[in-house]
């Protein structure tokens, strides 16, 4: 799907969502026989957090980071790092997930709107007029929205109800960023440092 869209809209960047690939990193903790030794010894809890941490750096960095954490690594943990240079940085793949100065990292709110047509729609499978027949009432409301807002009686602030633990994740996210990129903090402070904002596994 992404070569087709990327091959039919030219100029779109894809992005790949960051709660998606530390699931997946996560996932793998769990089939290497990680997870005891995630939860027990905080070096391999710190080491993996940190390497999921390397989503936030300049993509030119990310090479230097991965590099950093792995130094040193055995066994299971070892095998992580390996998993992780074969499946994930990659050329095509490494741009896909980094979010270095990306706002939105996730794609919840695409979510969001999926479970909410799928509730309008009231069951799994939809005949092609019926799914017709919603997307066009889906329209009707989106105009009506955006005539609103144009109009000034309803305000984007009004429309964005942004959590307040991920708006405070955000400004971490632009002060360290900031701090980085001018050289108040090494890379392993900063890796460091955003370790404390990525998922712990589900």
């Amino acid at each position: 799907l992404i070569p087709a869209i990327q091959g039919y809209f030219l100029y779109t960047r894809v992005q790949g969502c960051y709660f998606h690939i530390c699931q997946a990193l996560h996932r793998k903790v769990g089939e290497l026989g990680l997870k005891t030794r995630y939860r027990q010894h905080e070096q391999t809890r710190r080491k993996i957090r940190m390497l999921l941490a390397t989503a936030f750096l300049p993509v030119p960095h990310v090479i230097t980071g991965v590099s950093l954490l792995e130094a040193g690594t055995t066994g299971p943990l070892a095998a992580l790092f390996q998993y992780f240079w074969q499946e994930w940085m990659t050329d095509e793949r490494l741009p896909f997930w980094n979010v270095h100065n990306v706002n939105i990292r996730t794609n919840n709110h695409l979510e969001g709107w999926h479970n909410r047509l799928n509730r309008k729609a009231g069951k799994s499978h939809n005949g092609f007029y019926e799914l017709l027949e919603l997307l066009i009432a889906e329209q009707g409301v989106m105009d009506t929205l955006i005539q609103q807002v144009l109009s000034g009686s309803v305000t984007v602030g009004v429309l964005r109800r942004v959590n307040k633990v991920y708006a405070q994740k955000q400004r971490q996210v632009a002060q360290y960023t900031g701090e980085y990129i001018n050289g108040r903090r090494t890379l392993e402070q900063f890796l460091e440092a955003l370790m404390y904002i990525t998922p712990e596994p589900i």
